[in-house]
């Protein structure tokens, strides 16, 4: 299988059989089949949809939503643990209860446990299938992640921002190269005490190393072109917000004491004084694709069901 820049993670698949037997035909289901685990992800249906060979993603949809276009989340799992795959994502971030309420519909890419740097490919192609599902806005296109999952929703503000609207990352900075095609707005959620990927930077668990945050921040302001941050605090929330170019916004939710999870009520304190889900919708709802920026694909309308 392929290997990935941050972890490597290997699948091997072993036969065997009479010699002059040709190797049997891998059978690959020519489209959406409900998931098996359909309720982790709330009470909406979701189906489990290929891409390519050997990829695929969950597409979770509230059952009220009608055949308008209707606003798309993606979100990435992180690398290793409980939250390592779509399923167990979904009940860390609860989106499928926010997707009931905002009518909103959600992919949950997967990355196999893991993600790489050779999975643009990947995005671009789960974005056009959703499209064949489900009308989508594609001005109001959305990406989350938590942890491994987070630089990898970086990557995609940088190589593919005129696919999406905004992007919302749980802990992991803004790393290597980074130039975006079109105005992308970010919001950075980090715990101060997280000792996992650290707000000073340094090497992590995997061996890679992640910059300090607020360099990390810098680099984003000055890729987006923004003003100079307004800064707030209040009952240990640390909040930095910054204006920039074509609308957009890059912004940064710091909670004290916070560690390395998916903040929300669920959660012990302090990391529940923070609701990642809620504030990400908040975020996103507030920057849509300005009128006029290029999108590539008009995804308007779903030509399957």
């Amino acid at each position: 299988m392929r290997a990935s820049l941050v972890l490597v993670l290997v699948f091997a698949l072993a036969g065997c059989g009479a010699a002059a037997a040709p190797p049997a035909a891998t059978v690959r289901e020519p489209g959406c089949r409900p998931a098996e685990d359909a309720a982790s992800f709330g009470a909406g249906s979701v189906r489990v949809c290929p891409v390519g060979e050997d990829r695929r993603y969950a597409l979770y949809e509230p059952r009220a939503l009608g055949r308008e276009p209707v606003p798309l989340i993606v979100a990435l799992h992180g690398v290793g643990g409980p939250q390592a795959t779509p399923a167990g994502t979904a009940q860390a971030s609860r989106l499928g209860a926010l997707a009931d309420a905002e009518s909103v519909a959600v992919a949950y890419a997967d990355g196999n446990g893991t993600w790489s740097h050779a999975d643009d490919a990947y995005f671009s192609a789960l974005f056009d299938d959703v499209a064949r599902h489900r009308a989508i806005d594609p001005r109001r296109v959305y990406v989350i992640g938590w942890s491994g999952g987070g630089f990898m929703v970086h990557r995609i503000a940088c190589r593919l921002a005129d696919r999406v609207a905004a992007v919302a990352v749980l802990q992991a900075p803004l790393r290597g190269d980074c130039r975006p095609s079109a105005p992308v707005s970010v919001l950075q959620i980090v715990g101060e005490a997280d000792p996992v990927i650290p707000v000073a930077g340094g090497t992590l668990p995997d061996g890679t190393r992640a910059p300090k945050l607020t360099t990390a921040m810098a680099r984003w302001r000055r890729l987006a072109a923004c003003d100079r941050p307004t800064i707030r605090s209040d009952e240990g929330i640390f909040n930095q917000l910054a204006d920039c170019d074509g609308g957009a916004s890059v912004d940064l939710i710091a909670l004290e004491g916070g560690g390395h999870v998916w903040y929300g009520p669920d959660q012990p304190a302090p990391d529940n004084k923070v609701d990642a889900t809620q504030e990400a919708w908040r975020f996103f709802a507030a920057h849509p694709k300005a009128r006029g920026q290029r999108t590539t694909s008009d995804v308007g309308g779903a030509t399957e069901r």
